[in-house]
């Protein structure tokens, strides 16, 4: 599998339903849902995490609201088909459906601020050696931006708050294969070492 540079993890901290009301619903392996009339509510906290450093770059909580059917739940050992259609139709599931709404537009706009990173695997003869490829949608004659990283972090939540970089050269893309990069120096030519890290500019 190609690796990731960020991971998505999610968990829910607090799930509220209410009973009352007229039966109905589905059942799903023996467990049978049903439906009331008062509102459910779902809360949860996404986390979007550095996949080197497990560190937690940004973090969000979610509410997920519905009020017009609720959920009870029973076993039985008859019954074994499904109807997921019914389940999405009660406020469980609108609540659900809701708080999955919030968590991808969150996804979608902080990776959207979130800068690609690379690092310096080598550097021999001239020639800057990066580890990112064709799969990591590098192409010849992108330039980058090398140097030293500094990440402020909150001491509480290790949530990552701010990035500074002090920059130590440029290079431009010669050659792409699938897993690295090998790139020549445009600036800075012998201030790039071993581990820096690379950045679009």
């Amino acid at each position: 599998m190609t690796p990731a540079q960020l991971l998505v993890k999610g968990e829910i901290t607090h799930f509220q339903h209410s009973t009352s009301g007229g039966e109905g619903g589905v059942r799903i392996k023996g467990f049978k849902l049903g439906g009331g009339k008062d509102q459910a509510e779902i809360n949860a906290v996404i986390y979007v995490v550095d996949s080197t450093t497990g560190q937690v770059i940004s973090s969000k909580k979610l509410v997920g609201k519905a009020s017009k059917r609720s959920l009870s739940v029973g076993f039985s050992d008859r019954d074994w088909g499904a109807d997921l259609g019914g389940f999405k139709k009660t406020n469980v599931g609108k609540a659900v459906e809701a708080a999955i709404d919030e968590a991808v537009t969150f996804i979608s706009e902080e990776v959207e601020e979130i800068p690609w990173e690379g690092t310096v695997i080598l550097v021999k003869k001239g020639k800057v050696y990066i580890n990112r490829g064709e799969r990591d949608g590098v192409s010849k004659g992108q330039s980058f931006v090398v140097g030293s990283v500094e990440e402020l972090r909150d001491p509480d939540t290790g949530e990552l708050l701010d990035v500074s970089m002090e920059k130590s050269g440029t290079v431009v893309v010669d050659t792409v294969k699938e897993k690295i990069s090998i790139a020549s120096t445009t600036e800075g030519e012998g201030n790039i070492e071993k581990g820096m890290t690379v950045m679009v500019p």
